[in-house]
């Protein structure tokens, strides 16, 4: 008999397609923005290229560096990890003043995108087998809607606001997931206790 999709493997499901949009998003965001760093930075349009190209071959690398490290340390745990990573990349970006700062930033963030092999194998956890398909289709459907929100948004936001608000609108974004990750979500075998019982172990202490 088959098993039925359980309410924590799609609010899992929801919060990590989440990740997946807003990385996405950071990925494409800059695209329509490359004229005006160009002519800001002054720079050629072949250097130009490594504030995109930078950010794939992090992602490139990382990814089975950051799936081995989720193996020994837990996936929650490297998720949060990466995220505050990706979330320090973003806010870099957005006050870079010369492309050096520019690809650094870009590299910070390029982690970012191994956060989803991790949050694709919480999915596989949480998803029964014979209805994992479902879970990895809706991961991958947010997965390239990121890249088109990116597009779209990201030239809207360039438009009205300037560039370094494409990072900047990221921020708030990444802080509530991140929040919402820590609360609800739970990975078999590992544990994360929550803030509140960290801060009475703390005061315990003293």
């Amino acid at each position: 008999m088959a098993k039925e999709i359980s309410k924590e493997a799609w609010v899992s499901l929801i919060i990590l397609s989440s990740i997946a949009l807003i990385t996405m998003y950071g990925e494409t965001m800059l695209l329509p923005a490359i004229p005006d760093l160009v002519n800001e930075f002054e720079i050629s349009y072949n250097t130009s290229s490594w504030i995109l190209t930078a950010y794939l071959i992090t992602g490139a690398v990382m990814n089975p560096i950051v799936g081995k490290l989720s193996d020994i340390h837990g996936k929650k745990k490297v998720l949060i990890v990466i995220m505050v990573v990706y979330s320090v990349g973003t806010l870099l970006g957005g006050l870079s003043s010369n492309i050096v700062l520019m690809v650094i930033s870009r590299v910070i963030q390029g982690i970012g995108i191994a956060m989803f092999p991790v949050a694709f194998g919480i999915i596989r956890e949480k998803f029964p087998e014979d209805k994992l398909a479902i879970g990895q289709g809706i991961f991958t459907a947010v997965f390239a809607g990121g890249s088109v929100v990116g597009l779209v948004l990201g030239a809207t936001i360039i438009e009205h606001y300037g560039w370094r608000m494409t990072f900047l609108s990221i921020l708030p974004f990444a802080a509530i997931l991140l929040f919402i990750i820590i609360k609800h979500i739970y990975v078999r075998g590992e544990k994360f206790p929550h803030l509140k019982q960290k801060m009475v172990l703390i005061s315990k202490a003293h």
